[in-house]
């Protein structure tokens, strides 16, 4: 055996390793940006944080002042909670359909947008897991 038999054989055998850990290599590259651009949209909800906050806590006064659970919630409330998802949405595109807990919060309160009334036990409940995710 001479040694272009040798590199023959050896080039065989290390040419599908090679390709496999390129096509490794790749997943994992891509899996690494995925987190990056999560972590990237968690820092700046935290940055931005308080500022929805105060939005849905000025939203959860007027809930609050709701007696009858059957009571059709004024459309301008609607109106703000829809916004402000829509808000949120187009700022952080990647946790809004990557991350389930925000994804099934959003789908939640959209849910309601076709409604013309909406009643407080209906709206209550997409509201409350909206607005848990920022009081974490």
């Amino acid at each position: 055996m001479d040694l272009m038999d040798f590199l023959n054989i050896f080039n065989n055998i290390t040419a599908p390793l090679g390709f496999i850990l390129t096509i490794f290599t790749f997943f994992f590259a891509r899996s690494t940006k995925n987190k990056l651009k999560e972590s990237k949209e968690f820092t700046s909800v935290e940055i931005h944080k308080s500022q929805y906050i105060g939005k849905l806590q000025g939203i959860k006064l007027i809930l609050d002042k709701i007696d009858d659970r059957r009571d059709v919630i004024p459309e301008d409330i609607v109106t703000q909670t829809i916004s402000l998802v829509v808000e949120f949405e187009s700022k952080y595109p990647y946790l809004c359909s990557k991350n389930k807990k925000i994804s099934s919060s959003i789908k939640g309160i959209k849910s309601l947008k076709n409604n013309a009334e909406i009643e407080f036990i209906n709206f209550i409940e997409p509201f409350n897991r909206l607005y848990s995710i920022f009081s974490i």
